[in-house]
């Protein structure tokens, strides 16, 4: 009898365990992931930018992305000048167009995307982020 509670509590004591590394782990991938979509925040926007929405972190299957767009002043030529030289050399230049830029990195079994659209309109450029990071 006494060996069965032994066991019992070998085993209650892996399952609290395993449920404690469990929780930090998600926790600490979900901290990466705020820090990564702050700092592309500021390497993103210039300081003239006014934000005109933003979209939360948020988990599709494997993937996690956040999207914001903003206003600037810049021409769209100098705007995306201004930001691969920002992006880079942390993140590869994978494909570009007239109006639109994907960045992407591969890190620690996981692939991280930067897409960033474009659009003139009368008074200023409207420039569309999208971060998204799965598994490799």
């Amino acid at each position: 009898m006494q060996r069965v509670l032994y066991i019992a509590s070998l085993v209650g004591l892996f399952l609290i365990i395993t449920l404690c590394v469990s929780c930090s782990s998600s926790q600490s991938s979900s901290s990466y992931v705020s820090e990564r979509v702050e700092d592309l925040k500021k390497r993103t926007a210039p300081t003239d930018a006014s934000v005109t929405e933003t979209e939360g972190i948020a988990s599709k299957g494997q993937s996690v992305s956040a999207r914001w767009e903003f206003d600037t002043s810049q021409t769209r030529r100098d705007y995306l000048d201004w930001v691969t030289h920002r992006l880079q050399p942390s993140y590869v230049l994978e494909s570009s167009a007239e109006s639109r830029l994907v960045f992407g990195k591969h890190l620690d079994g996981d692939y991280e995307s930067v897409k960033i659209a474009v659009a003139p309109t009368k008074e200023s450029l409207h420039v569309i982020v999208t971060y998204v990071i799965f598994p490799d």
